[in-house]
């Protein structure tokens, strides 16, 4: 897993900000505190990624690619023998979290 360091999460919080809103912070969030500016990026970002659907998909596929990675080299699972099937988005629970099934099978 990788570990970000603290010193280095606002200014690439900062950098998926600009890069996926493709625009500039507020200049009033200037005046904010580190952590009050870094809540509203994370909220801002946050509320773009839950309404684009093809973002979501790639984060769903992303965290496939992760998972298969994972049975391959730690489970010792054969690559052939583990594959995708099509992402879907679920709904979130009252909770907020998402439930993800987990297709296995074997012939």
């Amino acid at each position: 897993m990788i570990q970000v360091p603290e010193d280095e999460k606002a200014p690439m919080l900062e950098g998926i900000y600009r890069t996926r809103l493709k625009q500039q912070p507020p200049a009033e969030w200037a005046n904010l505190g580190k952590e009050q500016r870094a809540n509203q990026m994370r909220a801002a970002v946050l509320k773009f990624w839950s309404s684009n659907e093809v973002l979501l998909r790639e984060l769903g596929q992303g965290r496939a690619s992760s998972i298969k990675d994972y049975l391959v080299d730690k489970g010792k699972l054969q690559d052939a023998r583990v594959y995708f099937v099509d992402a879907r988005l679920g709904q979130a629970q009252p909770d907020g979290k998402v439930i993800s099934p987990l297709h296995l099978d074997s012939e």
